[in-house]
């Protein structure tokens, strides 16, 4: 009895023991970790509306490879996405930490295009909605330079240009994304725009282009701008004789500081 009461306590601290080592593995996986957030915006385009989806999202983690999120958008109207308004597409609450440096878009074959009745689509009369072909792969690579921390989450903002994403070929239409990685989501310009219900607003330095599109209250907001002094090409559409017609004003010398949104206050366009 004596001899099969010590073999039992042997196998209890035998069980007991990998139980302590299993436990520490499962400390060592989840202590290691981090999140991440990945969410959409939108550069302007003289669009009503471009419907996309995205099926799959994937990080690429340095030394270790590819690392699929979470899905998180349906299908959504990127036009919707302006002026500081974004779209969470694709998250993980359990990943390693670590150097991220590429992200991967994999969008749904199906996208569709409507035009504005005053506009059509580029250099034609086309009016109404349109299913976009795809020009080259659905899959999409974006450089990105995002440090995942122990217990911290990390927020990655992509930008969708929208205007250079539809592309011309002959008398059709394709969709190519051209995304752009938003790394300083502080540092921008914003402002409120007078006189016209529609405007583009397009800021240049010589080294960086960026675009917003005004809402229909006439605020706009470009994020992800470098230091430096730029200048704003604002390009409306106006009312002329009961005709609508295009427009330009020139803002000059905006200084855009890191860290801070630069507020121009009221622009007057007539």
């Amino acid at each position: 009895m004596k001899t099969k009461s010590l073999i039992s306590i042997i196998a209890g601290f035998g069980l007991l023991f990998g139980a302590c080592e299993k436990n520490n593995d499962m400390a060592e996986q989840t202590t290691d970790q981090g999140t991440m957030k990945v969410s959409m915006t939108d550069a302007p385009a003289n669009y009503n509306a471009l419907n996309v989806r995205i099926n799959k999202a994937e990080v690429y983690l340095e030394g270790q490879g590819w690392v699929q999120l979470e899905n998180r958008a349906q299908q959504f109207d990127v036009l919707e996405l302006n002026n500081g308004q974004s779209i969470e597409i694709a998250s993980s609450n359990q990943l390693r930490a670590g150097t991220y440096s590429r992200l991967r878009l994999e969008f749904a074959q199906e996208v569709n295009l409507t035009t504005l009745a005053s506009v059509g689509l580029p250099g034609s009369e086309a009016e109404g909605t349109f299913q976009l072909m795809w020009k080259g792969s659905n899959t999409i690579e974006i450089e990105i330079n995002e440090q995942v921390e122990v217990g911290s989450q990390t927020d990655v903002l992509l930008d969708f240009d929208a205007a250079r994403s539809v592309v011309e070929d002959g008398n059709d239409y394709y969709i190519q994304p051209v995304i752009r990685y938003v790394q300083n989501t502080s540092t921008g310009i914003s402002g409120q725009l007078e006189g016209s219900a529609q405007a583009m607003i397009i800021a240049r330095n010589g080294e960086l282009e960026a675009s917003a599109y005004a809402a229909v209250d006439g605020e706009f907001m470009i994020r992800g701008l470098a230091d430096g002094t730029y200048d704003l090409t604002i390009e409306y559409l106006q009312n002329v004789d009961g005709q609508l017609e295009y427009g330009e004003k020139e803002v000059r010398d905006v200084t855009v500081t890191q860290g801070h949104i630069t507020m121009l206050g009221t622009v007057y366009v007539k």
